[in-house]
């Protein structure tokens, strides 16, 4: 599974050119049909599947539309992850950007459990 642009792009392009199986996914179904497309052309074979990682639900739903189309899931690649202004080192934001990743990246998720 690969997403639709920068490194998953690249990465669903190389295991394509490699012979596998691609899912692309991603909550943006335009740039995720891109890519599929893309991969496609250069003679692979991939499917979209929207989803938004961060909620369970869709991460569940994903993983079994993988394996309906290819029989077996043998390898993900989650890159998931946000953006922030493009800047210098030294102008970036860090705070801003920090605040809005760690929200980003706990919104959706149920706090941890800790095992005895």
């Amino acid at each position: 599974m690969a997403r639709r642009t920068g490194i998953g792009r690249a990465v669903a392009l190389v295991w394509a050119r490699e012979g596998a199986q691609v899912v692309v996914s991603d909550a943006n179904r335009e740039g995720g049909e891109e890519t599929v497309q893309r991969v496609r052309a250069a003679g692979g074979d991939a499917i979209f599947v929207a989803a938004d990682v961060g909620n369970p639900a869709d991460a569940q739903a994903l993983v079994e539309s993988a394996v309906a189309h290819d029989g077996r899931l043998d390898v993900a690649c989650n890159n998931a992850g946000i953006g922030g202004p493009g800047a210098p080192l030294a102008d970036y934001p860090l705070p801003a950007c920090f605040g809005r990743c760690a929200h980003e990246q706990t919104r959706k998720r149920p706090a941890p459990t800790s095992r005895a």
